[in-house]
């Protein structure tokens, strides 16, 4: 293979990237992007202390420099994506040359008159086939879910530089860029807990051909063995304690229950706790996960043969019992095709081997026993995608043995596989681009969940919340109603629909709604907070008063329950109102800087007559909100030397 060659391919893998995706550039934060990137308040100046270190930190570090160079346009972060992909589908083109080279003899194919190695060949197909296929467009196009395409990325890089290291000339330099890629990757997302694993499975097919010499290997292999510990340990909160025995001050990202000590050690570092925090939800048991997971594989499966109907939030049915028909075939088919891999591996087809035995690795951690809310995603498949490549390569692989030195009418069968195989790459972009035309607007893409999962209530909820934010309330309240419809107990919806009540001064529908809502989720901060605002509306500060605090108690850095609280007390305008009322702001503006904020502390700092103060916060309000008219005739009222007791508040 040629550099020449090396040099096409990757930039026609490039190309068709940036083409299947340049219809995403201007696509909108939608779904959890809200949450962990427009409302998050990590900024890279708390990345250090507050961030570094955790299971996902690469991760959420490199969305924050996104947002410290480009704010919230989406752009920046879509071409970041993008260029993540690419990098990605380089990477497979890379692995699958290597373990071709180690695996098959080379074998030259003539594509009319040009001459190309099997593993060339192997190799432009799996980049090709990782770039185009339309189920990465979930890992690629939604932005959080960087999260899965940046591990897959690091994951990839740990296999190829192992593989490199196994069959190099230098191979120290390869092995510690492995071991930095396997370090990276997990601090990416918890997935790459099986990074070890999976190196340990390569070794096995690839480089170790008898038992007894890969227990020779096994000691080469501690490195990569030894980081498997990695994850374990920030569940367990060892980081924490460790700050802590230092005296170095520990944060509440990092030591989530609290300060640390000899006596409480054995409580939070426990198998227990760590059993415990494995499940992200208990509405569903590890056994009824496990089942669901089985049939969830399958679709799997079915999605990367024939990737139709695409779904961002599919509604899947919770199985009960293994003897349900669907769980039952899945199973079947799972305990099938690993049994294959098995037989494959006897038979000395390692590349298919590989490929069958990562899939499920890959996937094991999501889907398993360790209950996710959310069953099904296909951003999930973005790393075992890896093992459908392999897969296909090794199909490939044969068809081109198969059909060496034959012709067809006058034609080399060579040409027309390659002529198959690049119609095939070809359908699948065209597939890929119009599946990120769903992602275009935040419209299209939930009016396609809700044709596809008619019957689920979260993509009604969030298309009210669209219309909401377009201004189309009473389109919004009928999502609003679907969802609640749809599922008598959806707290967040019932909010939402509550919230809308109140923007049209509907206070008693609004109270009404609220007052379920908490009743069906009694921790839920939002909902308490916007019961307080319903309460202010009455004039019943008391209540108000009660319901915001509420609100803070179930959730402490909640910005708007402790704007309201601060500006209640604030109007109270008694002196230990006056102080717990800037607590309340301070904390507040310390989570997140708003306009509002400041001009209610510039008005507490006004009644003291902290008149230098006062004016300081007027203008850090004006700095972020210039045409904030309370702030503006609140520093005009200080600078004329007005009376304070006149300044308005928010």
């Amino acid at each position: 293979m040629t550099r020449r060659y090396i040099i096409i391919a990757l930039a026609s893998i490039a190309i068709l990237t940036g083409i299947i995706y340049s219809n995403t550039l201007n696509a909108p934060f939608v779904f959890d992007d809200i949450g962990a990137i427009v409302e998050a308040d990590r900024t890279l100046s708390s990345f250090p202390l507050g961030f570094i270190g955790g299971t996902r930190s690469v991760s959420y570090y490199t969305i924050d420099l996104n947002k410290h160079f480009h704010g919230l346009d989406t752009t920046g972060f879509h071409i970041t994506n993008i260029i993540i992909h690419i990098a990605s589908a380089w990477a497979t083109f890379f692995l699958i040359y290597t373990l071709s080279q180690t695996i098959q003899k080379t074998t030259t194919f003539h594509v009319q008159s040009l001459r190309f190695t099997n593993h060339f060949i192997l190799a432009v197909f799996a980049g090709l086939l990782f770039a185009s296929h339309p189920i990465q467009t979930s890992a690629t196009t939604y932005i959080v879910q960087r999260l899965a395409s940046i591990t897959g990325l690091l994951y990839i890089l740990a296999l190829l530089f192992y593989a490199k290291y196994r069959t190099s000339k230098f191979p120290k330099s390869w092995a510690i860029a492995s071991l930095g890629a396997t370090i990276l990757a997990m601090h990416s997302k918890e997935i790459a807990i099986t990074i070890p694993i999976a190196i340990v499975l390569m070794e096995i097919i690839f480089f170790s051909k008898k038992i007894r010499q890969f227990a020779w290997r096994l000691p080469h292999l501690l490195p990569w063995l030894i980081l498997i510990v990695i994850i374990p340990t920030y569940m367990l909160d060892a980081r924490a304690f460790i700050m802590t025995a230092l005296n170095i001050p520990t944060p509440a990202s990092i030591a989530p229950e609290g300060t640390y000590n000899i006596s409480n050690i054995t409580k939070v570092m426990s198998i227990k706790t760590a059993i415990a925090r494995s499940a992200e939800t208990k509405a569903i048991s590890r056994t009824e996960y496990f089942l669901t997971e089985l049939s969830v594989q399958a679709t799997y499966i079915r999605l990367l043969l024939l990737p139709i109907n695409q779904n961002a939030d599919y509604d899947y049915p919770i199985a009960k019992t293994l003897f349900e028909k669907k769980t039952l075939a899945s199973g079947a088919l799972i305990i099938t095709l690993i049994a294959l891999a098995f037989y494959l591996y006897y038979k000395q087809q390692k590349l298919p081997a590989f490929g069958i035995l990562f899939f499920f690795l890959a996937l094991s951690v999501e889907s398993s026993i360790f209950p996710i809310e959310d069953v099904i995603f296909e951003y999930r498949l973005y790393l075992p995608f890896i093992g459908y490549v392999a897969v296909t390569c090794a199909i490939l692989q044969y068809i081109l043995t198969k059909t060496k030195n034959h012709t067809i009418k006058n034609i080399q069968t060579t040409t027309i596989v390659v002529i198959i195989t690049l119609t095939i790459i070809t359908s699948y972009a065209i597939a890929t681009y119009r599946r990120n035309n769903v992602w275009k607007s935040e419209i299209s893409l939930w009016q396609d969940v809700t044709e596809k999962s008619p019957n689920k209530p979260r993509p009604y909820n969030n298309l009210g919340m669209y219309y909401f934010g377009q201004g189309d309330k009473d389109t919004a309240e009928r999502n609003y109603k679907k969802a609640i419809e749809l599922d008598l107990e959806y707290s967040v919806a019932q909010n939402n629909l509550g919230m809308l009540y109140i923007t049209q001064n509907r206070f008693n529908e609004a109270f009404e709604i609220l007052t379920r809502a908490i009743e069906t989720n009694p921790t839920y901060a939002h909902a308490h907070n916007n019961l307080g605002a319903v309460y202010l509306h009455r004039k019943n500060t008391k209540e108000a008063e009660a319901s915001f605090r509420k609100s803070i108690a179930y959730d402490n850095n909640y910005i708007a329950s402790r704007d309201n609280l601060g500006t209640l007390l604030l109007n109270k305008g008694d002196i230990p109102s006056l102080d717990e009322a800037e607590k309340h702001l301070l904390i507040a503006i310390s989570i997140k800087e708003t306009a509002k904020t400041y001009n209610n502390l510039g008005v507490i700092y006004a009644k003291r007559n902290e008149t230098k103060k006062a004016i300081e916060y007027f203008r850090k309000a004006l700095k972020i909100n210039p045409s904030f008219q309370n702030a503006i005739n609140n520093l005009n009222a200080l600078t004329k030397k007005k009376v304070p007791p006149g300044m308005k508040t928010l």
